[in-house]
């Protein structure tokens, strides 16, 4: 059984190959490009591969610690629009900090929030205190 598996597959790749380009055939046979496998479920498709493309590539602990530093909204603001580039990255913040978002809200919205959530909120705190 596992032999017929086997030859399938491997008739499979075969075909892969016939069908590559010469630039990419160029680029396999340089070490430019490499050739991956992956075993996907195909009723579900790669549910993996969408997952980890929707992660987000920055560390939200490093982003709240640096905003609890600074002693501005406007110096958060810069911060973030420094450090954060997608959608992703300023969800990955807002889910850490537990504030809830809407899907519709846009980056500035989203950038605003986190503000609110960590330098916003301390400036409140203090200046409550003082009175």
């Amino acid at each position: 059984m596992k032999k017929n598996i086997y030859l399938f597959e491997i008739e499979k790749f075969i075909s892969y190959l016939d069908k590559l380009s010469d630039n990419e055939l160029y680029k396999l046979n340089n070490g430019i490009a490499k050739i991956q496998y992956n075993l996907v479920d195909e009723k579900k498709g790669n549910d993996k591969e969408l997952k980890d493309a929707k992660i987000s590539n920055i560390d939200p602990d490093e982003i709240i610690n640096a905003l609890e530093k600074l002693s501005t909204r406007e110096s958060g603001e810069e911060y973030l629009k420094n450090k954060l580039i997608t959608r992703l990255d300023y969800e990955a913040v807002v889910k850490k900090l537990d504030i809830p978002y809407n899907k519709k809200d846009n980056i500035n919205k989203l950038r605003d929030k986190i503000i609110e959530g960590t330098i916003g909120f301390r400036l409140r705190s203090q200046a409550i205190q003082e009175n």
